[in-house]
């Protein structure tokens, strides 16, 4: 019988209420006619039922009563933000919206020199340059299936919904494609996570290739990872090799500045665009002033020593070139100083006593360092000389002297080995 002052439910023929004390009377209301008012009567005991419960009895029901609405409202919560409608919403309104660092924290990338925050950001601002302003838009999810597989079943995995939208000024309507994939992580406890997939911004494996021995910066930041093709026994093993072909394993696709230094050229600049995978070659850099300067010098003062030597009847090792390494290019130098041996100093005692150089002019037109590091000097010449010749009549051996300056070009070939600069040929010594 339930007590008409407290509510307490009182088994039994019982008179007066176990809880409160009060007077049980027969007209209780039964299930036929127990109305609401009764139940609002009966419910306003409950806090003084509640109340007369033991303190550590009260204190778990407020513990429990709390959990629950605290799972329900992490509940409702998690739905919403792990919703993977509302995470491609979230990420294209970052987008319209110009809030790149929020577009990166739904993304999951493993960062290095080129994939980062600072790059990812900078990337979009230069992509969005000039872009007209979004004045409308929704996502929807695309339930056909995507561009990674066409089994269904990847459904579960992956997801892609197309934000369709507006420009300003504008009345057609354009669309982009968001593509998720499940990170295998929980948001909040019990809700499955994804992050945007941008694969299409990302080139994996980019190569540059320079000469060798020079270094290469992109957005000043060094390049040290060489790439050797393990199929190609010549380039892995060749010490005749002229390139250095550097790998960027992941970098945003975009526009970069490229720097090559070389300790004989000018420092190489240029802004390169990174679109697809691929190699990129800088193949010629320009020389330095000095370097020209040293090599007409040098070609000067080996032909004054070529000529002494020649005129004197030296072998060849006697003159000690710097020479190439390369012995069939070794071969030839020494044929070209033979012959030229043949032209000064003839076995009958004529040819020239003395050849007197007074003007070198560098008509090198090579400006740039070639893929092979070899340079060209042409040098224009203008010399005497005394000459000896047979009398015709008497036979014996008289001086000629010039009567004029004699004009005439000389050319050697050099090539940049073990860091000095050597001959490779001798393609004219001009007498």
């Amino acid at each position: 019988m339930f007590c008409p002052k407290c509510g307490n439910d009182n088994k039994g023929d019982l008179k007066f209420c176990v809880s409160c004390g009060a007077e049980l009377i027969d007209n209780q209301p039964t299930a036929s006619n127990f109305s609401m008012d009764l139940i609002v009567k009966n419910a306003k005991g409950i806090p003084a039922i509640i109340k007369s419960l033991p303190k550590i009895v009260k204190q778990l029901t407020i513990v429990v009563a709390s959990i629950i609405l605290v799972f329900i409202i992490l509940g409702v919560i998690g739905s919403s933000l792990a919703n993977p409608q509302n995470i491609a919403k979230g990420f294209f309104k970052a987008k319209i919206d110009g809030d790149w660092d929020k577009m990166y924290s739904y993304l999951s990338l493993d960062n290095s020199e080129f994939i980062n925050k600072e790059k990812f950001v900078n990337l979009m601002k230069e992509s969005s340059e000039g872009i007209q302003e979004v004045v409308n838009f929704e996502v929807s999810e695309n339930k056909t299936s995507n561009s990674y597989t066409s089994s269904t079943k990847n459904d579960e995995f992956i997801k892609t919904y197309t934000a369709k939208y507006i420009l300003k000024g504008s009345s057609s309507q354009q669309s982009e494609v968001v593509t998720l994939v499940k990170n295998g992580k929980k948001k909040l406890l019990f809700f499955d996570d994804y992050n945007v997939n941008i694969d299409n911004l990302i080139i994996s494996d980019y190569k540059i290739t320079i000469p060798k021995g020079s270094s290469v910066y992109v957005d000043d930041i060094k390049l040290t990872k060489l790439s050797v093709d393990k199929n190609d026994n010549y380039n892995s093993s060749s010490s005749n090799i002229t390139t250095d072909t550097y790998n960027v394993p992941k970098i945003f696709a975009g526009n970069y500045n490229l720097k090559v230094e070389n300790p004989l050229c000018n420092l190489h600049e240029e802004t390169i665009q990174i679109t697809n995978n691929g190699t990129y070659n800088v193949s010629k850099l320009t020389l330095e002033d000095s370097i020209k300067t040293e090599l007409a010098k040098k070609t000067e003062d080996l032909f004054k020593k070529i000529c002494s030597s020649a005129i004197a009847g030296d072998e060849f090792n006697k003159l000690s070139l710097p020479c190439t390494t390369d012995e069939e290019q070794l071969s030839n130098i020494k044929e070209a100083y033979t012959n030229f041996i043949s032209k000064v100093k003839k076995e009958d005692g004529t040819g020239y006593k003395s050849i007197t150089v007074n003007k070198f002019t560098d008509n090198s037109s090579q400006k740039e360092l070639n893929s092979s590091n070899t340079y060209s000097c042409d040098m224009k010449i203008e010399y005497d000389y005394v000459q000896l010749s047979s009398d015709w009549f008497s036979g014996e051996i008289i001086e000629q002297p010039s009567s004029y300056p004699r004009n005439s070009s000389i050319k050697f070939t050099y090539v940049y080995e073990n860091d000095a600069w050597v001959i490779q040929s001798i393609n004219s010594l001009g007498i």
